[in-house]
């Protein structure tokens, strides 16, 4: 409990104690900056209650009577559940729901018939109730009414502080998941777009890599026809020039075998035309001694 919630208790009297149930203190913090200014106010309004009028209506006219004879121990700035539903303009069965909902604060007393619920203006702005005079009646007579904030939610719509303030981390948890699965999200669809990106520049290499390959088998089979046409006249020109041999090897043949018989025919020419001669005397060696 903050240090001015723990003033406030020690202004009541030590053996009434403080509030029914723990407050926290963030929570009553920020309903403090909230009821400050509406302190000297309640107790303006506190000392104007005995010079109001009763009024006709019937809970109200029973807060009267409880007003005149206050629960033991209940301060000037304390009202019971009567009083505040004449304030308010609720039923008490009504803030007696928003106390055990956890929306009012309260704190028993000992009361006239045993322990009954006192509130204070404070509680009753922080639960959404605040106080404002009317604008068609006099001051003196709308003083101490309250009016309420905001339209009161019915009971089953309000939800304890505790229980709230578990939804609220839960809240903050999911919304810190959903941060992070966001970014998970983002990261995926980048390294996605990347994986497609790659993938279609994989594709293009594919097409290019086929086109390569198909023209350089063209080229391959362009080269080999050609090389075979080539096979084949290098072929031709070594049967031209084996038969080019071969005839020119006869024709060297033919001509030695020309001037051979060309030559006997001259030899014996010569022999059977020639005039025969001497016949020469062989010489006769001497004998030897």
């Amino acid at each position: 409990m903050s240090r001015a919630a723990r003033r406030r208790c020690s202004a009541s009297s030590a053996s009434q104690g403080c509030w029914g149930w723990p407050v926290d203190d963030r929570e009553f913090e920020g309903a403090e900056s909230a009821m400050r200014p509406a302190d000297v106010r309640g107790e303006r309004e506190s000392g104007e209650e005995a010079k109001a009028p009763p009024s006709t209506h019937g809970d109200r006219s029973e807060g009267a009577s409880v007003s005149q004879a206050e629960p033991a121990g209940v301060g000037s700035d304390m009202m019971t559940l009567r009083q505040a539903a004449d304030r308010t303009g609720l039923s008490a069965t009504t803030l007696r729901r928003y106390i055990k909902s956890g929306r009012l604060r309260a704190r028993l007393v000992p009361g006239r018939y045993g322990p009954e619920y006192v509130v204070d203006e404070r509680a009753l702005e922080a639960a959404g109730l605040d106080p404002r005079p009317d604008d068609g009646g006099p001051a003196h007579e709308t003083s101490g009414a309250l009016v309420r904030r905001e339209p009161v939610a019915p009971i089953g719509d309000v939800v304890p502080g505790l229980l709230y303030r578990e939804l609220l981390m839960k809240h903050e948890q999911l919304l810190v998941q959903y941060g992070a699965l966001r970014v998970s999200g983002q990261q995926l669809y980048e390294v996605r777009q990347e994986a497609e990106r790659r993938a279609r520049e994989a594709r293009r290499a594919v097409e290019e890599l086929e086109q390569v390959r198909n023209r350089h088998a063209r080229e391959i089979g362009q080269l080999k026809s050609q090389l075979r046409r080539a096979a084949l006249e290098i072929a031709e020109r070594d049967e031209e020039i084996r038969r080019l041999k071969l005839r020119l090897r006869e024709a060297e043949i033919a001509l030695r075998n020309a001037a051979t018989a060309e030559s006997i025919d001259t030899r014996f020419e010569q022999r059977f035309t020639a005039p025969p001669s001497a016949p020469r005397e062989l010489p006769v060696d001497a004998p030897d001694h």
